[in-house]
């Protein structure tokens, strides 16, 4: 999951790479690592609330 992450958002500028929030689930279990290697900061959506997270 990781890979396709940083494989996607690095074909985005930079100027288009802010932040992207995520759901709880494990497979993001790791994310400080793919918060370094991206540059960008990224978010949890609270429990129950999936709407938080952008399109």
């Amino acid at each position: 999951m990781h890979d396709k992450i940083k494989r996607r958002l690095k074909e985005l500028d930079e100027d288009h790479r802010h932040s992207l929030t995520l759901d709880r689930g494990t497979e993001f279990a790791r994310c400080g690592r793919l918060e370094k290697h991206l540059g960008m900061k990224l978010y949890f959506a609270d429990p129950g609330f999936p709407d938080q997270r952008g399109t």
